[in-house]
């Protein structure tokens, strides 16, 4: 739509990668964690593993949009049978 704003991993892709950093360690508080995403994305992005994560969280998201659409179209009734049968 016009006029909104692009999504942040759009313009940043660093900030929708999950990374296992944390800077609960001592000496840790004054590091820049956007950095540090940074630098590992931007390390990391041509890897076939990067890659092949990349598709996996494609193929998921893919998968989680059928299964809402799908659940879009569940009757009331179908709710209540599916309960009944519990």
């Amino acid at each position: 739509m016009e006029g909104e704003n692009p999504p942040i991993q759009d313009i940043q892709p660093w900030k929708a990668i999950d990374t296992v950093y944390t800077n609960e360690k001592a000496g840790m508080d004054s590091v820049d964690k956007d950095l540090i995403k940074r630098v590992i994305y931007e390390a990391s992005k041509d890897s076939n593993f990067f890659k092949k994560d990349e598709e996996k969280r494609k193929q998921t998201n893919e998968r989680i949009a059928r299964l809402k659409e799908k659940l879009a179209k569940v009757t009331e009734d179908e709710m209540k049978r599916y309960h009944a049968v519990e």
